[in-house]
């Protein structure tokens, strides 16, 4: 089993703005930090706006699975009807994603 992800966000600036121009010329480096630093969430709120809806959703796949993009919006939208994880670890991912403390 693997865990899938889907993380939407909206860049505060166009990509070939100033402002986003160190986070596209290093993209591939970007993802490799995101991949293994935990206190990467504090860096993304200066490339990214803040919204009120969940933009994140993990769920598990079986072994070289590739889930769609449309399968994971799926998940993204039934995720705030019908959550299929408890309610505490929703609360974290949703604190941490909003970059609050618990």
């Amino acid at each position: 089993m693997k865990l899938a992800q889907l993380n939407i966000a909206t860049a505060k600036y166009p990509l070939d703005s100033p402002q986003l121009k160190e986070f596209v010329d290093n993209l591939d480096v970007v993802n490799k930090t995101a991949e293994g630093c935990a206190d990467f969430m504090r860096r993304k709120n200066d490339w990214f706006q803040r919204v009120a809806e969940d933009t994140y959703v993990l769920w598990w796949v079986g072994d070289g699975y590739i889930p769609t993009l449309d399968e994971a919006k799926l998940r993204l939208e039934y995720l705030p009807s019908k959550p299929t994880l408890p309610v505490p670890i929703l609360r974290h991912l949703r604190l941490r994603a909003n970059n609050v403390s618990e």
